[in-house]
């Protein structure tokens, strides 16, 4: 007969495997876009953003993420699925921004780009205001879970915290093991 404290020590063992492929295989579909900002002293920096969002902060800039403007990179053997924006240091916008046309007055002219930011920046605040509020330790699990690093973390942390609360599963468990 199957002993459960045989099975649940074995799926101890394996568990930490099957958590790491599934982190390695959602870090190998990576399907964020690669920001490259060039600084003023020329270096260049590189981050990765979420591409459903609108804006990204770094190095207290706020930089837009205009749909229009995201490109493929270009390799020797042709184009590579990653996206990436180019951005100069303390510009919120791309480099390859073109401003749209809007019609005031009847008239066809060119929309300030600061006028685009602070209503896209506006609007984010009102509805993040007038919403309903969440609650820190909410935001931490959530940031927890949508970054592959830090669930790797949240993982051990919670292997440690069962052994604290349930000393019992581990006399059973060094119990179990061959020797």
């Amino acid at each position: 007969m199957i002993n459960p404290y045989q099975v649940l020590y074995y799926v101890m063992l394996i568990a930490p495997v099957f958590i790491f492929l599934l982190v390695f295989l959602v870090l190998m579909n990576d399907n964020r876009i690669h920001a490259y900002i060039i600084n003023r002293n020329h270096d260049v920096r590189r981050k990765k953003i979420n591409p459903n969002i609108e804006y990204f902060k770094d190095r207290d800039s706020i930089y837009m993420i205009p749909s229009d403007c995201v490109t493929l990179s270009s390799t020797e053997k042709g184009l590579n699925p990653r996206s990436e924006l180019f951005y100069v240091e303390d510009n919120p916008l791309p480099i390859n921004f073109k401003p749209k046309m809007i019609i005031v007055n009847g008239k066809e002219t060119v929309q300030d780009p600061n006028v685009w930011i602070t209503n896209k920046i506006t609007m984010e605040m009102v509805l993040s205001n007038t919403s309903k509020p969440r609650s820190e330790f909410f935001n931490v699990i959530i940031s927890y879970l949508t970054e592959p690093k830090k669930l790797l973390t949240l993982v051990i942390v919670g292997i440690i915290v069962v052994a604290l609360f349930k000393p019992s599963y581990v006399s059973d468990i060094v119990g179990m093991m061959p020797r």
